[in-house]
């Protein structure tokens, strides 16, 4: 067994285009657009120019949000994007789009499973509105995908005949199925699990292979050879995600039967969530973004964010405060009913088992009462200026 770990790197300027994007709503009465495309670079100082109509908006992201109210929506307008590498720049194809038609459905959350004999019941959690979702999946040794979709419950997907003693790799997704059919439904991004079904015989395992890989970037590695169900692994350090493999050999056919990440034990984050941001602020809502806590500092299993709200500053207004919690899946949330003219201290925190990490904190300011929206100029994430 030869297992290569190959990093590649690239010097060059030159710039790559990106995809061409998408731009759309998460729900019908949502008053901004999401645009997201994808891109080859991994050079950190690239930027984008995602062109909507006349209209221009700069980020550093591969996704951006966009309020309607300073986009054409209602006609066909042309979107793009271009890229900046130094001194080199390239475009995305583009397309044309009616924006106001165009809806994409979250990606299901909550995939819950449940085995009985040779089947799999699937179950999760889509958007809230009535959606048509379709499940893929494999056997991890095969290359052919198989496509089902549910037929009673567009949330629920029993599947048969699956082989014991195997590992198989599901995705599922879902878009838009309600009454307004004019809309353009696009797909969710995908959902992805991995199973390990589990035979209760193994009198045919002549030899199981036990692979523990470090995930930081001294990448270091353990491996045992054993015939027994069970090995005593020392010398793992708290604190640090391990992905564990493992392979056994039967009948003379090597075979990967489990895959999964864990900890030796848990603790809190070492590190806050990062470039927290407002992108859009209205009167009454702000869209925040952020990324996600590095892997090698997040020193346990994200159970989700917490984040809180303080209205720190209204005139002949009481100081309130809010705290919610927010799924660690993902790096956006929307937050209405704020006050016009207000100013807001934003805190953000990551959660483990073992407690909150470091808080990431941003203040706003949403938009006074008599103000147009047409003033409105997008934020600017590589100056964090406001024009």
């Amino acid at each position: 067994m030869l297992l290569v770990y190959e990093m590649c790197h690239s010097s060059g300027s030159a710039c790559e285009p990106p995809s061409t994007p998408e731009c759309f709503k998460r729900r019908i009465e949502d008053t901004f657009f999401i645009c997201e495309w994808s891109t080859k670079t991994n050079n950190p100082n690239v930027t984008f120019d995602i062109h909507i109509g006349e209209k221009k908006f700069n980020t550093s992201k591969t996704t951006c949000s966009i309020l309607q109210e300073v986009i054409i929506i209602y006609h066909p307008v042309d979107i793009w994007v271009e890229a900046r590498v130094g001194n080199s720049s390239c475009v995305s194809t583009n397309r044309s789009v009616v924006l106001s038609r165009i809806v994409k459905s979250e990606a299901p959350q909550n995939i819950g499973m449940s085995w009985s004999k040779n089947n799999l019941k699937l179950n999760w959690t889509a958007a809230g509105y009535p959606v048509l979702c379709e499940v893929l999946f494999r056997r991890s040794d095969y290359l052919t995908w198989e496509n089902v979709r549910p037929i009673v419950s567009p949330k629920h997907l029993t599947l048969t005949n699956l082989s014991k003693d195997s590992v198989y790799l599901l995705q599922v997704r879902c878009r838009y199925n309600g009454p307004k059919k004019d809309l353009v439904s696009l797909w969710s991004d995908w959902r992805r699990r991995i199973l390990h079904t589990l035979n209760s015989s193994y009198q045919f395992i002549r030899a199981i292979f036990l692979l523990l890989f470090q995930c930081n970037v001294n990448q270091k590695y353990f491996l045992w050879q054993t015939n027994y169900e069970s090995v005593s692994v020392t010398d793992l350090t708290d604190y640090v995600r391990y992905l564990f493999f493992e392979h056994k050999r039967a009948d003379g056919k090597p075979q990967t039967v489990k895959m999964c990440f864990f900890y030796q034990k848990e603790g809190v984050p070492r590190k806050e969530p990062q470039d927290l941001t407002s992108l859009t602020e209205t009167k009454t809502s702000a869209n925040l973004s952020w990324k996600e806590i590095p892997s090698a500092d997040q020193r346990g299993f994200l159970t989700h964010y917490t984040l809180s709200l303080c209205n720190c500053m209204f005139s002949h207004i009481s100081i309130s405060s809010e705290c919610r919690n927010i799924s660690a899946s993902v790096t956006e949330h929307y937050v209405e009913n704020l006050l016009p003219g207000g100013k807001y201290d934003i805190v953000l925190a990551g959660v483990t088992r073992a407690g909150k990490g470091p808080e990431a904190t941003v203040t706003i300011s949403t938009l006074p009462e008599d103000s147009w929206m047409h003033d409105f100029n997008p934020y600017q994430p590589e100056s964090g200026v406001r024009n």
